[in-house]
């Protein structure tokens, strides 16, 4: 089974400001140039979500947030930080979600309770859904990998998390993106024996 790269992004925590970091300042920056995006308010204003050209941006007091398919989400963030060096960042995330269907799972292990699976438990109370997760912690880098059998669909997420002191270690942080994507699918091949679709 191959797998296939759903969703990414990279989330920066900290205290952002929404008025600041807007589609009309990224432009102005040179940071990212869209012809019309759609611009929504958070709740109470206290946040800002806007979209155009496959990535999708939401700033609000404590976070930033930049997914897309296709682009490199960490460069993205990077440059806001490294324009933004005061901001006080406490983490950097890059998050990938890989699915792909239960059935062409194969051999390939399946997240247990102990030592049953799903095909164990009794017709009426068998789950639906089976979540599994672990934690590799590597030098700076905690990795967390989840996976998620339903009967319908199956995901991966696999979440590269690092603490950071400040937003200049946060931008450095941020720029491991690619990379943290190349270990993702080598884990995907290593850890639950499966491919990504190229």
């Amino acid at each position: 089974m191959a797998l296939r790269l759903e969703e990414c992004n990279t989330l920066v925590r900290g205290n952002f400001n929404p008025y600041v970091v807007t589609p009309e300042w990224l432009a102005r920056q040179e940071i990212w140039q869209a012809k019309e995006a759609e611009v929504v308010l958070g709740v109470l204003a206290r946040g800002l979500r806007f979209r155009a050209d496959d990535v999708e941006w939401v700033v609000d007091t404590d976070r930033l947030l930049i997914s897309s398919p296709v682009k490199d989400c960490g460069k993205l963030a990077a440059e806001v930080l490294s324009l933004l060096p005061h901001t006080p960042v406490l983490a950097v995330g890059n998050n990938f979600t890989f699915v792909g269907d239960p059935e062409e799972w194969g051999a390939s292990p399946i997240p247990t309770l102990g030592a049953a699976t799903p095909d164990d438990f009794p017709e009426d109370l068998r789950p639906t859904q089976v979540r599994w997760s672990s934690i590799i912690q590597h030098e700076n880098v905690r990795i967390e990998i989840g996976v998620i059998f339903g009967s319908d669909s199956v995901a991966v997420r696999l979440n590269f998390h690092r603490q950071t002191p400040d937003a200049t270690v946060a931008a450095v942080a941020a720029t491991e993106f690619l990379s943290d994507k190349r270990t993702a699918e080598t884990l995907l091949k290593r850890v639950v024996n499966q491919e990504v679709q190229k």
